[in-house]
Parts: structure tokens; C-alpha cells; sequence
């Protein structure tokens, strides 16, 4: 009767922790499963990463996002670094925003239905930084700045098994990025940027 008991309980208690786990976000690293997200560990997390489904328009999208630990001593958790907003652009245009938990750097990507397709039509990011400006006397000083990176493209989404944040936001920094005073909001510097004025750092 108590073996009974005691193997009624731990089934119920397996069922539960199961059910649990289905609502939890795994953690991998190299393909591996090492743990679940907002759980505490004492794993070391190199390019570890998690997986959130999306859809879009009439697409389930998957998207790879890094995770880092943060905490400490023995409050370790693993922690996402970045929360994943979908928002209306218009009609046709889906915004995806991934917004840093650690620090103020923002991106974006659009992504917009032609037909029965869906394409990548830009792509921004938000840091900040500092603007390495020249004294008269020859010096080198920073000045804090926005860096702001900026592309429009027209890519088709292929399917593919997950779509990579580290992949999405590469740029020509050359020519997609540049640095703006903090003194300006984010649309006036691409306002100045787009009719090619000249910022003043002073």
C-alpha cells in the first residue's frame, strides 16, 4: 500500500515537473540544451542562445537570440539579452524591435508581404558611443555620441530553420553608420543625416 504511494506521488510529481518545463524557454549551446531561461545555473554560457517563435503575417518565424548569466555568487541566472517586440509599420510592413536588457542599443528589421512572399526591406540599430573628435593642439577626446546604422534592402525570406540575430544585423559601417550627438533625438539625426548637413559636437 505505501510503495503504492510513494510511486502515485513521484508519478504525479514527474507530470508536474514536466508540465513546467513545457513552459520554459531552453537554453543552447552548440546545439545543446543546458538549461531554461530566468533559471538559476552554475553553467559558464559561451554563444549560448534560445529560440522564439513568431508570426508574421501568415509565417511562423523562428528566431535565434543570444542569452548571457548574470547575478551573483551563487544567484546565477541565465538571462536574455534582448526583448523581442512586433509592432504594425503599416499595412504590409511588420516591425520587429529587439530591445537590450543591459544597455540602451535598440534594433529593428521591417519585414513586408509582397504577394505571397516576405521580404526584408531594412534594418536599424541604436548604441551609444563616443565620437573621437581632434583638439587644435593634435589631441585626441571623445565626445558621447549616438551610433546610429541604417539600411534599406530588399531581401526575400528564405525557409530556414531560424532566422539568427548576429546574422540579421550586419552593416557596412562605412556607409550605413554614422555618429550623432546626444543633444539630438534619434529622428533628427537621421533628419540631418538624409539632407547631409553637418552636426554640431559643441
Amino acid at each position: 500500500m505505501y510503495k503504492q504511494i510513494i510511486y502515485c506521488l513521484l508519478f504525479l510529481f514527474v507530470i508536474k515537473l514536466n508540465s513546467q518545463n513545457q513552459y520554459k524557454t531552453p537554453i543552447y549551446e552548440k546545439n545543446k540544451k543546458i538549461g531554461y531561461l530566468n533559471q538559476q545555473t552554475i553553467e559558464n554560457c559561451n554563444n549560448c542562445y534560445y529560440l522564439v517563435k513568431r508570426k508574421i503575417f501568415n509565417k511562423s518565424i523562428v528566431f535565434k537570440l543570444p542569452a548571457n548569466i548574470n547575478g551573483q555568487k551563487n544567484e546565477i541566472f541565465f538571462n536574455a539579452l534582448y526583448e523581442l517586440k512586433i509592432s504594425d509599420f503599416n499595412k504590409n510592413t511588420k516591425k520587429i524591435e529587439f530591445n537590450s536588457t543591459i544597455s540602451g542599443s535598440a534594433y529593428s528589421i521591417y519585414i513586408s508581404k509582397k504577394d505571397s512572399n516576405l521580404y526584408f526591406t531594412k534594418k536599424e540599430s541604436y548604441s551609444n558611443s563616443s565620437y573621437q573628435e581632434i583638439d587644435g593642439q593634435g589631441g585626441v577626446y571623445g565626445i558621447p555620441s549616438s551610433y546610429i546604422c541604417i539600411q534599406n534592402i530588399n531581401q526575400k525570406i528564405i525557409d530556414k530553420d531560424y532566422l539568427d540575430f548576429e546574422d540579421l544585423f550586419k552593416f557596412n559601417k562605412t556607409n550605413d553608420c554614422f555618429h550623432c550627438p546626444t543633444n539630438y533625438t534619434i529622428d533628427e539625426c537621421i533628419e540631418i543625416r538624409n539632407k547631409k548637413k553637418k552636426f554640431n559636437w559643441k
